[in-house]
């Protein structure tokens, strides 16, 4: 006998970040799966719907995905022609602002480096992590449904000895 009722959670991680899987399950008439995940995450929840229909046939479980990035860093490197072109359209747009007789705030040079092209990173984090780290990100929700089907095999057992003792003591009152 397996329960509705049960907890499983999971940690996993790389030298970028590392993420948790906590998943609740309570009582449902069908299986209803609510996924709570990060941004950028979206293209794999079909496949983690997949896996927990595969694993239960019932209860209203809740999966909810943390990640905490912050590992291994990847170095910068300034792309010297982006930003020399960068230069430019400002230059040229505080001419243009100038000659409308409008006063430019200035170029920052943080609003420079912010522009995509200008700064690069070399390494691990050049690609989002929810595009390169997917599948260990899946292997360690597998790890959580494992932990959940244990927590509701042993609610179950509890269960299941309850309902024995009480149909033993209905049995022994009945004759």
């Amino acid at each position: 006998m397996q329960s509705m009722t049960g907890f499983g959670a999971a940690e996993g991680g790389d030298g970028r970040a590392s993420w948790r899987w906590d998943l609740r399950s309570v009582n449902g008439k069908g299986l209803d799966v609510r996924l709570r995940t990060p941004s950028g995450w979206e293209k794999a929840e079909a496949e983690w719907r997949a896996l927990v229909g595969a694993r239960f046939a019932r209860g209203s479980i809740t999966l909810s995905l943390s990640v905490q990035e912050g590992g291994e860093k990847a170095a910068l490197s300034l792309n010297g022609s982006a930003l020399q072109a960068a230069v430019a359209a400002a230059a040229e747009a505080e001419a243009a602002l100038a000659a409308a007789g409008l006063q430019s705030a200035g170029v920052r040079v943080d609003g420079l480096l912010a522009l995509r092209g200008v700064l690069s990173t070399d390494g691990p984090e050049s690609a989002p992590l929810a595009e390169t780290a997917t599948a260990e990100v899946t292997a360690t929700l597998a790890a959580a449904l494992d932990a959940l089907a244990t927590a509701r095999d042993a609610e179950g057992a509890r269960l299941a000895a309850t309902l024995t003792a009480l149909l033993d003591e209905i049995e022994r009152l009945t004759e």
